[in-house]
């Protein structure tokens, strides 16, 4: 049966993780996610919901998030907050809520992230900006917040960073995207090399062709608006290390 790519990349990550890990590890896993308002983020907290999680899910829109908690397993495990990625006082005080309803993390999935589609001439400073703030400093954001809490949780913990498969593709419309996610990719081995000795674990999933809001708003903002161009730009698979 057919099925959102989005759906399909979320269920791929987590069957992917338990054969590095052990099955039945996200039960009872305190698990916060960023971006968790739509598309990949949404189904990434509904997968860890229907493994029997402990959610504490955030996004920069509360209605949407919202939206997210109401369509997990048990939504009485579910704990929403307004978050921009971009700020770094709202990501510390996430961190700090979710071990003050769960008494802990487990595993955190910084997944928020824009996508921006548009010539190097065409993009305003602004918007490379925009997507660096996002797409990168939204990672640092998160990890900072919550590795204190993921390096004292009694258990193994996971970082886990989404980021684009434009940072593959070498297509100069996603300039903007394709550096930020490079960044992100290119920081984490330095990352798990100095936690190689605990036992903490980084995933970085890259994803490909999102069919998701995100997507489909950059789209949007093209002269010419056509979710097709959306599907060339983004057909590159994607390129995970699990």
């Amino acid at each position: 049966m057919w099925e959102p790519r989005w759906i399909a990349s979320a269920r791929t990550l987590f069957e992917r993780a338990e054969i590095h890990t052990r099955t039945g590890f996200y039960e009872a896993c305190a698990v916060a996610v960023t971006g968790a308002g739509s598309g990949i983020g949404r189904e990434l907290a509904r997968e860890s919901s229907r493994r029997g999680s402990f959610l504490a899910l955030a996004d920069v829109d509360m209605a949407k998030v919202r939206e997210t908690q109401g369509l997990c397993s048990t939504s009485d495990d579910v704990e929403v907050f307004q978050v921009d990625a971009r700020d770094r006082d709202a990501v510390a005080a996430f961190a700090a809520g979710t071990v003050d309803r769960f008494g802990r993390c487990d595993v955190l999935i910084a997944n928020a992230g824009v996508l921006h589609i548009g010539a190097v001439e065409s993009t305003e400073y602004s918007e490379f900006d925009s997507v660096l703030a996002v797409n990168f400093g939204g990672v640092v954001n998160s990890v900072k917040a919550f590795l204190p809490h993921l390096r004292v949780t009694g258990r193994p913990a996971r970082i886990v960073t989404v980021s684009s498969a434009g940072a593959l593709s070498g297509c100069l419309s996603m300039l903007p995207t394709a550096q930020a996610s490079s960044q992100s990719e290119g920081s984490r081995e330095p990352a798990r090399r100095a936690r190689r000795d605990e036992h903490r674990g980084d995933r970085c999933v890259s994803r490909g062709r999102p069919d998701t809001n995100c997507a489909v708003r950059a789209v949007r903002t093209l002269p010419t608006p056509d979710v097709s161009v959306c599907r060339v730009h983004c057909s590159v698979n994607p390129a995970a290390t699990l």
